[in-house]
């Protein structure tokens, strides 16, 4: 291991070591490694109190995994957005001498009309470099 890691030494800031595909062999070889050149360690798909042990003695850092939660299966429902939401906020644009704070506060008193055009205007067509986080 080391020969193949002397490469990065100086690039890598963290190493995620699968407790599932690795062997405790080769944890103990990594976790020296990590150690000896100041290499943060996370412990992924730790599963049972021995797994964290284990991973908290050979000095880990980071744990992942189902000994903390088991996923739990969510059916996705779409919100839905109010229509007066809508019919609200076009009024308002429609109108001559539109208040963009009133746009605002009618956004933000619809929270799937907020959370739905937050998802829009940060999705990959827009391409922006830092992501929206409010409607102001």
């Amino acid at each position: 291991y080391e020969n193949h890691v002397t490469n990065f030494i100086g690039v890598i800031d963290i190493v995620k070591v699968d407790f599932i595909l690795s062997s405790r062999e080769s944890r103990k070889k990594i976790a020296f490694i990590c150690k000896k050149n100041n290499i943060k360690m996370l412990a992924e798909k730790i599963e049972t109190l021995e797994d964290l042990e284990e991973a908290k003695e050979l000095g880990f850092d980071y744990f992942q995994g189902y000994y903390y939660s088991k996923p739990s299966i969510f059916l996705g429902k779409d919100i839905a957005i109010k229509n007066t939401s809508i019919f609200n906020i076009l009024v308002e644009l429609i109108r001559e001498d539109y208040d963009l704070d009133k746009v605002e506060y009618i956004m933000k008193t619809d929270i799937a009309l907020t959370y739905k055009f937050l998802r829009f205007i940060n999705s990959s067509y827009f391409n922006f470099l830092q992501e929206i986080e409010s409607i102001k």
